[in-house]
């Protein structure tokens, strides 16, 4: 075992045995840990079979306590939930010692080795709460529940539906379609989370891949427990020729799971498939005791029906087609589950509610049933911590990582209102984004150190125009650029010594202050001080690692972060629509956004830089315009009122029928489109 492999495996062991050994409670002090630490250190010797003065001089004893301190330290309030007593009781305290939690158990062991354990009980009590409001899948007879999950961009919704599956299939819901996005890349990515911590085998080579992954190797699970007709392949959306090789029966004992797009074919043909391989007898419309959950990722994205449909005794209205087809699958069960799941719930909010349309589709998607709205952890960053909020009682100032985006070649290069044929001159190409790229690989140096460690990802996100053939042409301009960076630095010695000077006076000037503003802030925002003396050895191997990719459909490549040799992947994403919605970028440090939206929930969805940076906030900088930093002040204010109205009807019992809450308006951007306000 080498040196480095060593370190990585015995600081591995050691965060784990010091885990194990604090209780916890309400607070874990450096104290507490420092006393554990020689027992942890002498168990890790034992296991490992090292000498414990090896151990104490390969790890960096003050990095690792801080770290356990973090993962104990994190505070997370309990959701409120909106609910109806109509037809339903709780059900799981009845259940819940008969129930084998054999998905759940190997799930929240792949959890314990990513996440800190106040987060995994979180995500535990919460997907309990969500099942219990669900229906009993050993329930007899015909039912249909329909609900709702409210949480924040990117604050981990995924790991909370996964553990929702493994839960629901435990109790006995038989088959699960995830509907994940509008985009391959984001079913992909979806599938790969799914297929780590439910399905267990790793479908990037196929439905048939053999090769175990997560929760896959966890003891007592293996590939036979669930039965994937989806792959994370590229085209590995629901194919029918695909589904007939497959064994699984819908009245099988296996679980059997779909991810698919939200897009019609799929949806159509999944549904078509369903019918055949159910043998209806003449007669039976229904699949008859087979338990269906439906998970709606990005919820109010495509899922809400925008062709009107007020009146429940409409039988001629044909809803829009995603939601028909939503609703078509759903209708075909006697029984079933619907919980979507969003971000941003505005379009959500002024949906009709229609209990029981006289048409076949079905009713609409109405949470009728239960809405939860999850409370962020105390390490999530969301837009009232990066950029504050003003109003009449109540002020937040934000964190020091806002840069404008304000240099005169900028409009020259892209204007604001371009077209799909416009050549972004690369003499036009803006100093903003070379100051930011700059950013990007000494950020990724700065993770070199700290992490003490190659097996981080890194990401940047250059999102400036909607246009595919606009795209290709910024990725090539900001291709050449770190081409010409990596050369510089590579014959900084011989022939130009002045990138290393440019970057020298960049981190001393931006990066120091900055960290050294948001230790005072707060201390447990993991910022570090380094001189640029220690970045200097690893800032050509931080470049020489930096892949510059285009996401768009016309993209040959995929964001694939598998690590290569035990290395981590750095991405500069270069994309639009795709990197727009539900699309997780690992590592996020820097963004480069000027594509601004006047509607809030999708200008809140954009903001792919919200969520956990862990031990590199101080590293992470949002470069975009003055106006756009404004508006995500304005709806982190808008959303924080709406959050504490539905706080309020949670306290008072209030049901999902009555979530008709009010959202601040704004003089310059609209909630949500004007199709799906057309109830509000």
């Amino acid at each position: 075992m080498s040196e480095k492999n060593f370190q990585d495996e015995v600081a591995k062991n050691l965060k784990g045995t010091l885990q194990s050994a604090i209780s916890g409670g309400d607070s874990v002090t450096k104290e507490m840990i420092e006393r554990v630490y020689p027992a942890a250190v002498h168990a890790v010797s034992l296991l490992n079979g090292h000498d414990e003065e090896k151990i104490e001089a390969s790890i960096d004893r003050v990095a690792i306590c801080n770290w356990v301190e973090t993962q104990f330290n994190i505070r997370q309030d309990e959701p409120d939930i909106l609910k109806s007593d109509e037809d339903h009781e709780p059900w799981l305290f009845k259940r819940r010692e008969e129930i084998e939690w054999h998905h759940w158990d190997a799930y929240r062991s792949l959890l314990d080795t990513k996440m800190p354990p106040v987060t995994v009980n979180r995500i535990g009590q919460v997907t309990d709460d969500i099942l219990d409001l669900m229906s009993d899948p050993q329930t007899p007879g015909k039912w249909d529940s329909r609900g709702l999950v409210m949480g924040h961009v990117q604050s981990g919704k995924t790991a909370n539906y996964v553990g929702l599956i493994a839960k629901a299939a435990d109790a006995g819901y038989k088959v699960i379609i995830v509907l994940a996005g509008l985009h391959n890349s984001l079913r992909s990515q979806t599938q790969m989370r799914i297929d780590e911590g439910f399905v267990g085998i790793d479908t990037r080579d196929g439905v048939l891949s053999a090769n175990t992954i997560g929760v896959g190797n966890m003891k007592k699970h293996s590939s036979a427990n669930v039965i994937a007709y989806t792959s994370a392949e590229e085209n590995g959306d629901f194919r029918r020729n695909i589904a007939q090789t497959l064994t699984g029966n819908l009245h099988g004992d296996t679980p059997l799971i779909f991810v698919v797009k939200k897009n019609v074919s799929p949806l159509r043909n999944l549904y078509e498939w369903i019918q055949a391989v159910a043998n209806l007898p003449d007669g039976q419309e229904k699949v008859q005791k087979v338990p269906l959950l439906i998970i709606d990722d990005e919820a109010d994205q495509a899922s809400v029906d925008t062709k009107g449909g007020t009146d429940p005794e409409d039988k001629e209205h044909n809803p829009a087609a995603i939601n028909k087809r939503i609703r078509l699958l759903l209708n075909l069960f006697e029984q079933s589950s619907y919980v979507g799941y969003t971000a941003t719930p505005f379009a959500n909010v002024f949906q009709p509610v229609l209990d029981d349309p006289a048409h076949d589709y079905g009713p609409d998607l109405f949470p009728k049933s239960f809405i939860i709205s999850l409370d962020s952890p105390s390490n999530y960053i969301g837009p009232s911590k990066l950029f504050g909020f003003t109003s009449d009682e109540e002020d937040s100032d934000g964190l020091p990582l806002t840069r404008t985006i304000d240099d005169s070649k900028f409009i020259d290069w892209l204007p604001e209102k371009h077209k799909k044929d416009h050549i972004p001159s690369e003499h036009d190409f803006p100093s903003s984004l070379e100051t930011a790229i700059d950013m990007f690989v000494l950020s990724c140096t700065a993770r070199l150190i700290r992490e003490n460690s190659d097996q981080h990802h890194n990401s940047m996100l250059v999102h400036v125009t909607r246009f595919v053939d606009v795209q290709e042409i910024v990725t090539e301009q900001v291709r050449s650029y770190v081409d010409e960076l990596r050369v510089s630095l590579r014959n900084d010695n011989r022939v130009n010594a002045t990138v290393k000077t440019r970057l020298k006076e960049l981190w001393e000037t931006e990066f120091l202050p900055t960290s050294e503003t948001i230790m005072n802030i707060d201390e447990d925002l993991g910022a570090e001080l380094h001189k640029f003396e220690d970045l200097e050895p690893k800032l050509l191997t931080a470049a020489s690692r930096i892949d510059v990719l285009q996401v768009s459909g016309n993209s040959k490549e995929a964001l694939d972060y598998r690590q290569d040799s035990g290395i981590g992947r750095s991405f500069i994403a270069i994309g639009g629509d795709k990197l727009s919605r539900g699309l997780t970028l690992e590592g996020l440090s820097i963004s480069y956004y000027n594509r601004p939206s006047r509607m809030y929930d999708t200008l809140m969805q954009m903001g792919r830089w919200f969520g956990y940076r862990p031990r590199y906030l101080d590293l992470c900088r949002i470069w975009t315009t003055s106006t756009i930093q404004t508006w995500y002040r304005d709806i982190a204010f808008a959303t924080h009122e709406l959050i504490g109205e539905f706080k309020e009807m949670s306290k008072q019992g209030m049901t999902p029928k009555q979530f008709g809450l009010r959202v601040r308006a704004h003089p310059d951007m609209m909630i949500t489109s004007r199709a799906k306000l057309r109830n509000g």
